[in-house]
């Protein structure tokens, strides 16, 4: 049994599995709680001057984007 592929098979696998890089990626969407809390923090803010300025769909939807968010 011929354990070897053929020419155009081994060309797309090393394509695929070609050198690693030397510094993995981390991820980059780690968030800081307090950033997070932060951005909350102003969503609420900006819900309360809509609600203020009678523009109540609008600070509704904001209220509901934050609570989905934390669901």
């Amino acid at each position: 049994m011929n354990n070897r592929l053929p020419p155009a098979w081994s060309k797309h696998l090393k394509v695929q599995t070609g050198p690693k890089p030397k510094f993995p990626q981390q991820n980059l969407r780690q968030e800081n709680p307090l950033s997070r809390t932060q951005a909350d923090d102003a969503l609420l803010e900006q819900a309360y001057q809509f609600q203020q300025a009678k523009r109540l769909n609008e600070a509704q939807e904001l209220c509901l984007r934050l609570a989905g968010a934390h669901a």
